[in-house]
């Protein structure tokens, strides 16, 4: 059986996945628990050492119980492996010069072709994570375990890496229909897809990857295998997140019977929680003052206040706590336009404080613009209103029910861009391609003297189209605020 845990940052997955994977293994069960969580915490929760992308048993229990981080970075080293060992840049050019696309390859050369490849793509994380998947369902190494628990990413993550299956499947039906159409095209455009072999087996390989990659994602599917659990907190943007979680997993039809409501203070536990919290925060403060890395930062310290964060009047409250006057100074200095990006752990709040200091900007004057890059938005649940569909919305002010602030919110709207970049291809073929990209300002370098069929291609949008979407939104439309600010996933 395979479980998978997941929903907001800061919800207490990695607990809740390991205290799970403790029990089965205790229950006589031979049991994994598995980070997918590019950020992992797995070692820290379970007190030992489990990254290294290969399962490692548990010391000091007499329990059944492995753990494994996914090592994304030996994903990273595979690739640049791959990319050199096989001279994919040399091969690309030659397969488009034997497209009668030379102009476009000699382009490519001067941009140093060889250095974007060797650069892991976006959702490496995610393909790394899926491998493991497949690695569990067909190797032999994996046989063993009768429990497998996933700690997932936070929602975000977690929604691409289910996504990913239905992606490369399409991708593979693509990839091995232009195969077969090319079985007999120039020696340039056979080198891409493998020099000096045989067509047919390399077909073969291709439809038996395809067919991995379907298992996993009947595995995904399938109740008697597989279960979902949602975590959250008792917290109304929690609780906002894992509705649409569950949403999107009952549309991919995705088994999901049961949401943990995670941290629940009782009257009963409620001192004690108090102390128990005091304790360790005063540990924590102790390390980031220490630390040799964080110790030279600014330190804000934002108290935590006894109301949800939540609509303009809270967030007005909030940057005032937070975005003290001598604080706000030194970030607001200086003339032009200001961009500020916050990240950090899931669940620390980065939506909140975002929001904040742009509802403080705006009080101020600037007109300011707060964007949500994360796949599983909770801008609009934070500021009480709807900002979705990919535009910015000027924020009404519930109070006098005006938009008296300069203040707008958006979120990316990944569907949106998609679709647009399925109707360019389809419509126009390359030129339909060249016509999205100009709207975004990135221009081809040349127009091709003979048109390829990339319908079959290009189709399926690439899986790292939320990134592509923030990075065109940045190109389009900061000319039109004085302050953006950017939720990073």
């Amino acid at each position: 059986k395979y479980i998978m845990i997941s929903g907001k940052g800061g919800v207490g997955k990695t607990s809740l996945s390991a205290s799970l994977a403790v029990k089965l293994a205790a229950a006589g069960h031979t049991t994994l628990v598995v980070s997918t969580d590019p950020a992992h915490s797995l070692s820290d929760s379970l007190a030992q050492d489990v990254s290294g992308g290969k399962p490692v048993m548990l010391e000091g229990v007499d329990l059944p119980l492995w753990g494994l981080e996914v090592d994304v970075e030996e994903g990273k080293r595979e690739f640049a492996s791959f990319n050199q060992s096989n001279k994919t840049a040399d091969q690309a050019g030659d397969f488009l010069s034997g497209l009668g696309l030379g102009m476009v390859a000699d382009q490519l050369k001067d941009l140093k072709l060889g250095e974007l490849l060797d650069t892991p793509p976006p959702g490496l994380d995610e393909a790394v994570a899926i491998s493991k998947v497949v690695q569990f369902v067909n190797s032999q190494e994996y046989a063993r375990f009768s429990r497998i628990v996933f700690d997932t990413a936070p929602t975000g993550h977690t929604l691409r890496l289910l996504a990913l299956p239905d992606f490369v499947d399409n991708s593979l039906s693509k990839v091995i229909r232009l195969r077969k159409k090319l079985s007999g095209a120039a020696d340039a455009v056979r080198g891409l897809f493998g020099v000096g072999k045989n067509q047919d087996e390399v077909v073969q390989k291709l439809e038996k990857m395809q067919e991995r990659i379907r298992g996993v994602k009947s595995l995904f599917r399938d109740e008697s295998q597989t279960e979902f659990i949602i975590a959250t907190i008792p917290a109304q943007l929690g609780i906002a997140e894992s509705r649409r979680l569950l949403a999107t997993l009952q549309a991919e039809q995705i088994p999901c019977k049961r949401i943990i409501v995670n941290q629940v203070i009782t009257p009963n536990t409620g001192e004690a929680f108090l102390r128990l919290r005091l304790k360790d925060q005063a540990a924590a403060l102790h390390l980031l003052d220490t630390d040799p890395a964080l110790k030279g930062l600014n330190h804000v310290r934002a108290p935590l206040v006894d109301v949800e964060v939540r609509g303009l009047p809270a967030l007005q409250y909030f940057g005032n706590v937070v975005w003290k006057d001598e604080v706000f100074e030194k970030i607001n200095s200086g003339a032009g336009r200001k961009y500020f990006m916050l990240g950090g752990k899931g669940g620390v709040g980065k939506t909140s404080c975002s929001s904040s200091l742009g509802v403080r900007c705006a009080m101020e004057g600037h007109t300011t613009l707060v964007v949500s890059t994360d796949p599983a938005h909770s801008l609009s649940d934070s500021l009480d209103q709807d900002v979705s569909g990919g535009l910015p919305v000027q924020v009404t002010n519930p109070i006098t029910g005006e938009q008296d602030l300069p203040f707008y919110g958006m979120q990316i709207d990944l569907e949106q861009a998609r679709a647009e970049l399925r109707n360019a291809v389809a419509g126009g073929g390359a030129a339909g391609l060249s016509d999205f990209l100009d709207s975004m300002d990135l221009v081809l370098p040349t127009q091709p003297s003979k048109e390829p069929d990339l319908v079959d291609i290009m189709d399926t949008p690439c899986f790292c189209t939320t990134a592509l979407c923030a990075a065109g939104f940045v190109v389009i439309h900061v000319s039109q605020f004085f302050l953006l600010l950017l939720l990073p996933l």
